[in-house]
């Protein structure tokens, strides 16, 4: 006699797995289990099942978040020349990969494409100038900027001269009472710190026979000035004496 036999071989599920809502469930040859993306990113990653096991999430339909609240903890920075600059790295919210910089630095500065960091010093002197920073992620990108300024080192203002730069003189003139001259000191730039040099001169007490000098031009002013009061009133009367 015989007999006939039907087989079929069908490829197993996937048994065990857990869905995105923590519950146990089977998934079977060929579907996929859904997963959350990766930080930062938006969509669903996806496991396929093949003959009972899961292969690797692809995250191919998993998109980057764009870049929000991107800036630095400061944007101004005033430096004087030679100062060295850390920016730090600049706070963001999502994913950046890369950043950007327009204009480009002074040299000496560098510019870090990976972190966003402005690190280095300079020697060249750059009114205030704004720089745009982009960051970048796979799918959008976010603008910010700083303001960089270089000047040269100036010695601090006192109560007798203004601040100036290196290499610039200020003068002050003895006007104190009892003094007189003019006192004059330069700028320099002594073991890398700027500094006042000695003055060229001091004020002076005034000598006394300037004084006395003074008193006199100031008495016989006085004393003219009397006397032509006195001749204008005697002429006055002279004139009413002689209409009577």
């Amino acid at each position: 006699t015989t007999a006939t036999v039907q087989i079929t071989i069908s490829a197993a599920p996937c048994t065990g797995a857990i869905d995105q809502s923590g519950s146990v469930v089977t998934i079977q040859d060929g579907e996929y289990l859904y997963e959350p993306c990766l930080p930062d990113f938006t969509g669903q990653g996806k496991r396929l099942c093949t003959n009972g096991i899961l292969e690797e999430v692809n995250y191919d339909d998993c998109s980057a978040l764009p870049p929000e609240d991107f800036m630095y903890s400061v944007n101004t920075f005033e430096l004087i020349q030679n100062e060295t600059l850390s920016s730090g790295r600049p706070h963001y919210r999502n994913r950046i990969t890369s950043y950007e910089i327009s204009p480009s630095l002074p040299s000496g500065m560098n510019f870090n494409s990976l972190t966003g960091e402005i690190t280095g010093s300079s020697s060249e002197l750059l009114a205030a100038t704004e720089f745009s920073i982009t960051g970048r992620n796979e799918n959008s990108f976010a603008v910010t900027s700083i303001h960089l300024s270089i000047r040269l080192p100036s010695c601090q203002k006192t109560a007798e001269f203004e601040s100036v730069p290196i290499g610039q003189s200020q003068s002050m003139n003895c006007t104190r009472s009892g003094y007189y001259g003019v006192v004059t000191r330069r700028c320099e730039l002594v073991n890398g710190k700027p500094q006042w040099s000695a003055p060229d001169s001091y004020c002076q007490p005034t000598p006394l026979y300037i004084v006395l000098f003074i008193v006199a031009v100031v008495f016989i002013i006085c004393l003219v000035i009397l006397i032509v009061r006195c001749t204008r009133r005697n002429k006055r009367k002279l004139r009413i004496h002689k209409q009577k």
